[in-house]
């Protein structure tokens, strides 16, 4: 018997939903940002205050011809995430780098009087820890 669903229709959906990992050392916030399929061209980043927003899109097309039958099939998958991080980080001196298949953005802490970078008290809690 013929099943409803393909047998592998959610695994080809769930591969392309990209993976997000947040980090933070004494100088900077790091995100970094992984999925298949993404380029420079269809992601976004937008940084209004103290919010991190990172969107993209994917669009595949896949076309057979043969002598009786034509067949197309479009997919396409949106993705958006928006983070809060820290109020004293600078965010004008953010830093968006892409190779690979991997976004990553850096964004340092403010600096105050004394040339000392002002640590997050979220970044003291995790004691460097990776969030996912």
């Amino acid at each position: 018997m013929d099943q409803l669903i393909p047998k592998g229709f959610f695994d080809r959906t769930l591969n392309t939903l990209p993976q997000f990992k947040l980090s933070s050392d004494d100088k900077n916030w790091y995100i970094e940002v992984t999925a298949q399929g993404l380029t420079k061209k269809n992601v976004k980043v937008l940084v209004n205050e103290n919010l991190i927003t990172i969107s993209g899109k994917r669009c595949e097309t896949n076309k057979r011809k043969d002598k009786n039958n034509y067949f197309e099939e479009v997919r396409s998958s949106y993705f958006s995430r928006t983070f809060t991080l820290p109020t004293n980080l600078d965010y004008n001196k953010t830093k968006c780098q892409f190779k690979d298949n991997v976004l990553k953005i850096q964004i340092p802490f403010k600096v105050n009087v004394n040339n000392k970078s002002l640590k997050s008290p979220v970044t003291s809690q995790l004691s460097k820890k990776q969030l996912t």
